[in-house]
């Protein structure tokens, strides 16, 4: 009896442990589970972040001028977009006119109804007619004998002057002139001829 007794409490203690040890396999194989999700979503995470950083790179590699982020997109032009602007401007000269041109001979000595000393005054009016720009003026003024050019001239004067936006200069010269006879240069008509050699510029853009 006390034989069959003691395999009664054995097999009960097999019973009440067995559950036990299923348990904690079970419990076991679910904590290993567990470890084995964490270390994949793990790795997931790290592979998707190295594929953006290699995409990234990729652009700023191929496009170093692609607008890869918000402070990009507020950069100076560059020089040579300044360049093309500035293709479109042109230097020309201001307005300007000259007005008022008179000549007046006056014949200072007779020799039997010849001239033979004669003075030519010339004078003229330079207008700069742009509001906005000032600067130099060079006119020359050349004295010549009526059908003759400038290559025949008997005298040249020369004037170089600032003037202001919107005002004028008088210019007021003369030259002398003596000869013999009634074909000599003082017996003839004496013209005035002006020339421009320098006029300010300014930078018109279109």
């Amino acid at each position: 009896m006390q034989k069959i007794g003691e395999k009664i409490i054995a097999v009960l203690l097999v019973i009440t442990l067995i559950p036990v040890l299923l348990l904690g396999i079970f419990l076991l194989k679910d904590k290993n589970s567990d470890e084995k999700q964490s270390k994949i979503s793990m790795y997931g995470i790290e592979e998707e972040q190295e594929d953006t950083d290699n995409i990234q790179d990729t652009i700023n590699n191929n496009y170093p001028d692609f607008l890869t982020d918000n402070e990009n997109t507020n950069k100076e032009p560059s020089d040579s977009q300044s360049t093309q602007n500035s293709g479109l401007c042109t230097t020309k000269q201001i307005s300007y006119s000259m007005e008022n041109l008179n000549k007046t001979s006056v014949c200072n000595q007779y020799q039997d109804n010849i001239c033979i000393n004669k003075t030519v005054y010339c004078l003229i009016d330079i207008y700069n007619k742009d509001n906005e720009i000032s600067g130099f003026f060079d006119i020359q003024i050349f004295f010549i004998e009526e059908n003759k050019t400038q290559q025949d001239a008997i005298d040249v004067k020369t004037f170089r002057f600032s003037l202001s936006p919107d005002s004028k200069q008088i210019i007021t010269t003369s030259t002398n002139i003596k000869s013999s006879g009634e074909d000599g240069l003082a017996n003839k008509k004496i013209n005035c001829l002006f020339n421009t050699l320098e006029v300010p510029t300014k930078e018109v853009c279109l």
